[in-house]
């Protein structure tokens, strides 16, 4: 991914934190920007990998991804009030893209397109609060069983993508509080990452 420029509206001013190159041990790059309140931001994006767009929103905003025709990619963040949190997006073909924010405070964006090698197995239980994407595990072949909480009071959806993005199964998709489980069939072995969507605590446990 590579940071191609940024256009601001609304009398905001934006700042370039940091422009990451490609980091051999690691296999990710990064971009990350600050401003206050609206604009546009425009990067480059390489097809396949999930990014992960994280945000810190200090005000109510809403975060679009449109492609280069202004085509919507994704809906990455529609909040009210403050906002901490992450989402996992496809990039269908290489090309630049648009992150168009409109927000009525300052906030904060990191941009990821990570390249893991290997990542950790299961068993394995993750955890947080709201929007999130989580860290990437390491999955074998077979049978899988995930069990999930989650203790808020609106939409809690899990989805199982595979390293280049693409999506695997919905693991839950539930409004309000949340205690159950879900067997799957991992077709191949591989890396993989969760969205999560919630307003809540939550807990998912891999066996």
């Amino acid at each position: 991914m590579r940071f191609v420029g940024g256009e601001c509206c609304g009398g905001g001013h934006a700042q370039r934190i940091g422009r990451a190159r490609a980091d051999v041990k690691h296999s990710l790059r990064v971009a990350s920007l600050q401003l206050c309140k609206s604009t546009s931001l425009r990067f480059y994006f390489s097809r396949g990998r999930p990014h992960v767009p994280a945000r810190i929103a200090d005000r109510s905003g809403d975060y679009m991804l449109l492609d280069g025709n202004g085509e919507r990619v994704d809906l990455l963040v529609n909040e009210i009030g403050s906002f901490n949190g992450s989402k996992a997006v496809r990039i269908d073909s290489d090309g630049e893209f648009v992150l168009d924010i409109t927000a009525s405070g300052s906030w904060t964006v990191k941009i990821e397109q990570p390249r893991p090698k290997s990542a950790p197995g299961i068993p394995k239980t993750l955890s947080g609060k709201g929007q999130q994407a989580s860290e990437f595990i390491d999955l074998d072949s077979g049978l899988k069983t995930f069990k999930m909480t989650h203790s808020g009071q609106s939409n809690f959806a899990v989805m199982l993508l595979d390293n280049e993005g693409h999506r695997v199964d919905l693991l839950v998709n539930e409004i309000g509080s949340f205690d159950g489980s879900k067997a799957i069939g991992v077709s191949s072995s591989g890396i993989y990452i969760l969205d999560i969507t919630a307003d809540g605590d939550w807990t998912i446990s891999i066996e």
